[in-house]
C-alpha cells in the first residue's frame, strides 16, 4: 500500500475512536477544533485576497471593514 493510503486510514482510524479514547483533556477536541478554523480563516483570507474568483456575496461587508480587510487589500 502507498504511504498516502496509509495515512489516510490511520487519520481516519483516529477519527472514528470510541468515545472512550475522545475524552475531555485529550487534545482531540481542540485539535478538531484548531484545524477547523485555520481551513476557515485561510479561505476567508483568499477570498479577502482574490474576491473576483473566491468571494461570496455574504463576504462582501468583511472586505469593506477596514479593521478586518487592510492587513490583506493593498490600496
Amino acid at each position: 500500500m502507498s504511504k498516502l493510503h496509509d495515512a489516510r486510514m490511520k487519520l481516519r482510524g483516529e477519527l472514528e475512536a470510541p468515545p472512550a479514547l475522545r475524552r475531555f483533556g485529550s487534545g482531540w477536541i481542540s485539535g478538531v477544533l484548531g484545524l477547523v478554523l485555520g481551513i476557515a480563516g485561510l479561505l476567508l483570507v483568499i477570498s479577502l485576497i482574490a474576491p473576483g474568483i473566491f468571494a461570496i456575496p455574504q463576504t462582501e461587508t468583511l472586505r469593506d471593514n477596514p479593521c478586518i480587510a487592510s492587513p490583506f487589500i493593498s490600496p
